[in-house]
């Protein structure tokens, strides 16, 4: 996605002429940052191109460092990460994508979080859920809550 389009959605979510009030900004302005080009051919990049030109120009990482960090976390480039780990969460999403596509997927997700019905659990075992204090099965109080 280029950055006007994100600029775009995020004035349309956040509402623009609220933005220009809190930054200080003309609506116009914003709206420049929106345009295909950026705004280049009256004078203005959008903020975002703006730091990607810099960080380019200079390979320093710093400023994507400082904004990750403003929003609570941290700058990672993708090479950086284990391939595993890449792969895993990759999987991971795609297969949560599809159980949320599908028609029972959200059943099958709520079914899953349910007690297991007139299952009995085994006194005191180690897939018990519902222990007690004393090492007794619950399922029956936690039926009646």
């Amino acid at each position: 996605m280029k950055a006007n389009e994100v600029l775009r959605k995020f004035f349309k979510k956040h509402g623009t002429k609220k933005l220009a009030g809190t930054l200080g900004l003309s609506e116009p302005f914003l709206y420049k940052w929106c345009q295909p080009d950026g705004g280049k051919a009256s004078g203005g990049w959008n903020p975002l191109e703006r730091v990607a030109a810099l960080t380019a120009a200079t390979g320093d990482e710093a400023l994507l460092d400082h904004l990750c960090e403003q929003a609570g976390g941290r700058f990672v480039r993708s090479a950086e990460m284990p391939t595993l780990l890449r792969r895993w969460w990759t999987q991971l999403k795609a297969e949560m994508e599809a159980l949320l596509k599908t028609e029972g997927g959200k059943r099958k997700a709520e079914a899953a979080l349910e007690p297991a019905g007139d299952l009995q659990c085994q006194p005191g075992g180690f897939r018990c859920r519902h222990r007690l204090p004393g090492g007794r099965c619950g399922f029956r109080e936690a039926q009646r809550n």
